[in-house]
């Protein structure tokens, strides 16, 4: 037999479900109970990166940028079997972000603190294919314990290493200096055809002139 539950959202603290079973042939019947603690309760505590961290600015590629949290169980009695792993606001701004492996997985005593360092990997093509020319980008370190659960997020600046032109867009520059220069090609057309109009009526009317001058 299995069974399935949750909690509703917003639920937090001590929870605890009971079970009782009956057999549909003998009768005999069997109970029992388990004891959660739901929601982020406070027994485990994230600390934002330290000064080890080299993560908060990229603006060049490289594989040695890591963010160092510090992770502390505030239980005063028991131990604490820790899961740790990453999120990241996308899985295309940079190439990989990843915990070692001994820090994925290790238990805290109570009271007992561990630092845990996320390795960045970012590519030249990461920074060259950024949709502007500083992109803030969120990781988040999630701690999961069989007590509490808890997420903290950082923030780190990633800047294109070829700026796109601000201002007015160049496309926009160019549509407009293109009509200019026709509408230029087209008054000069113009000009050109009235003033070879203007020397024709000249010339059609030079003769005319010579005609009444000698009458």
């Amino acid at each position: 037999m299995s069974v399935s539950y949750s909690f509703a959202a917003g639920v937090e603290g001590p929870r605890i479900i009971k079970l009782r079973a009956t057999s549909t042939e003998s009768g005999n019947s069997a109970e029992g109970e388990a004891r959660f603690e739901v929601g982020t309760v406070g027994f485990l505590l994230v600390l934002p990166p330290s000064s080890q961290s080299n993560a908060a600015e990229i603006s060049e590629p490289g594989d040695d940028y890591v963010l160092v949290f510090t992770i502390r169980s505030a239980h005063p009695e028991l131990e604490q079997q820790i899961r740790a792993d990453v999120e990241l606001d996308n899985l295309w701004t940079v190439y990989d972000a990843r915990l070692d492996e001994d820090d994925r997985n290790f238990v805290l005593a109570a009271g007992e603190s561990r630092n845990v360092t996320i390795h960045i990997d970012v590519r030249e093509e990461n920074l060259e294919n950024l949709a502007a020319n500083i992109v803030d980008f969120n990781v988040s370190l999630v701690v999961i314990s069989d007590l509490a659960t808890t997420t903290k997020t950082t923030e780190i600046t990633l800047f294109k290493p070829d700026p796109i032109p601000e201002g007015t867009d160049v496309k926009e520059v160019g549509w407009l200096a293109a009509n200019f220069a026709l509408v230029a090609v087209g008054l000069a057309i113009m000009g050109a055809v009235l003033f070879s109009s203007f020397r024709v009526l000249r010339s059609a009317r030079a003769p005319l002139e010579l005609s009444l001058i000698q009458l």
